[in-house]
């Protein structure tokens, strides 16, 4: 009997600790390309109290104002952003990505976690070796993913098999900037300096040794656009300032309500595609003249990325007062 008590006592404790999580803020990305904000559900370790970064890479959970939750695989959006430790972290819906270098598996849909944004980007895939070879003991081993431009996703593995041809597949990969690649095949630069790699390449490219037509609207910069318009340097409370010059607010909207803005911010600091994403309820008529004052606010200092001017997704909020 007391054996079974202290059984049962240890598997609410393991219960209790596989079913904690994180409740954190951010938003996603429809397939309309609509940014929808929104809190997420993560699932966090029970060592660690981290989220459970394998599990987000094929679904994650939204909750909306009542707390109901809707689960979403990659196939369904095209992306989120996610708060949590103290930073972003983006994850793009990728399709037919990764494929294992051992050719374990493929997965259809995925997603990936960014780490450099830019013509070449950088993502990284995670997967549970022990698992997929039916091993007790847990080891998570990282793939690097590289995408340039439009073209399909490359993985690249330095374990198991993957190792013995790591620094050939990577150099052939960059074989277009002959500098960098000989430096990869000589491992100047090795797999600890995949940031520096993808900076070096990137900025390769912005200098024109072959020229591109960046459109991209990017929303993971070095340095993000900011309406400068006002007394300081604050883009939110500019946003105010000005907003709140144009605008007469009808005496039925309740107090301290926020309403959110996506626009496109671009080389020369005007803005483009500008939407309501979420305006008052029941107002048409006001909310169709919120979005004209927002189509019409000043040029903004446009965002940079790898020393370039580039076309950056924002997405701001009003509170009206």
């Amino acid at each position: 009997m007391k054996k079974l008590f202290i059984y049962l006592i240890l598997n609410l404790i393991i219960v209790n600790l596989y079913s904690k999580k994180l409740i954190t803020s951010g938003y996603y990305v429809n397939k309309n390309d609509d940014t929808i904000n929104c809190k997420f559900s993560l699932r966090v370790g029970f060592l660690t109290g981290d989220p459970d970064t394998l599990k987000i890479q094929f679904e994650i959970v939204t909750l909306d104002s009542l707390n109901n939750e809707t689960v979403f695989k990659a196939s369904d959006i095209k992306g989120f952003l996610i708060n949590y430790n103290g930073k972003k972290h983006i994850y793009h819906s990728l399709a037919n990505a990764p494929r294992f270098s051992s050719g374990w598996s493929t997965y259809p849909y995925v997603f990936l976690e960014l780490n450099t944004d830019g013509y070449l980007k950088w993502y990284n895939f995670k997967f549970d070796y022990g698992q997929l070879n039916s091993k007790s003991n847990t080891t998570v081993i990282t793939e690097d993913i590289l995408k340039k431009g439009d073209e399909p996703i490359t993985p690249f593995l330095n374990f198991g098999f993957g190792m013995f041809n790591y620094y050939k597949k990577l150099s052939e990969y960059f074989s277009e900037y002959p500098d960098l690649s000989d430096k990869i095949k000589q491992k100047v630069y090795r797999e600890e300096d995949m940031k520096l790699i993808v900076k070096k390449y990137n900025q390769w490219k912005a200098a024109g040794s072959i020229v591109i037509q960046d459109t991209t609207a990017y929303l993971n910069v070095d340095t993000y656009p900011a309406f400068l318009f006002g007394r300081n340097d604050n883009t939110i409370e500019n946003i105010s300032d000005y907003f709140h010059l144009k605008i007469k607010i009808p005496s039925n909207c309740p107090k301290n309500t926020k309403v959110f803005f996506q626009t496109i911010i671009e080389k020369d600091g005007s803005l483009s595609n500008t939407k309501l994403v979420r305006g008052i309820p029941d107002n048409d008529e006001f909310n169709n003249s919120l979005l004209e004052i927002a189509k019409t606010l000043p040029k903004w200092k446009p965002g940079r990325l790898n020393d370039r001017l580039v076309r950056v997704q924002v997405s701001f909020f009003l509170e009206l007062k």
